[in-house]
């Protein structure tokens, strides 16, 4: 809406908000999907290099965060491709 006002264009808002819907319908799944992926191959915890003998060591570990990271990488990166969409004129779409 605001192309067409600035910059004069005929651009369908429907197509456009209809892009952007779907992208962002897409983009949880394949965030999900990412992330579960990433989970099989990374490990699930990181064990820091210098372990202390006097505690046990499920207790030194934490939870690998990279593959919720590659997740909500690869999310974001599906949601904000509806930008990268060409408009369609709205005179087509009658």
């Amino acid at each position: 809406m605001f192309n067409n006002l600035y910059y004069g264009e005929n651009s369908s808002t429907i197509f456009a908000f209809a892009a952007g819907a779907g992208f962002a319908g897409l983009a949880y799944p394949v965030g999900l999907g990412a992330s579960k992926m990433a989970g099989l191959v990374l490990p699930g915890v990181v064990f820091p290099s210098n372990m202390n003998p006097s505690v046990p060591a499920i207790f030194q570990g934490s939870k690998n965060a990279l593959p919720a990271n590659i997740g909500t990488a690869a999310g974001s990166f599906t949601g904000g491709m509806s930008s990268f969409v060409p408009g369609q004129d709205a005179g087509k779409l009658k």
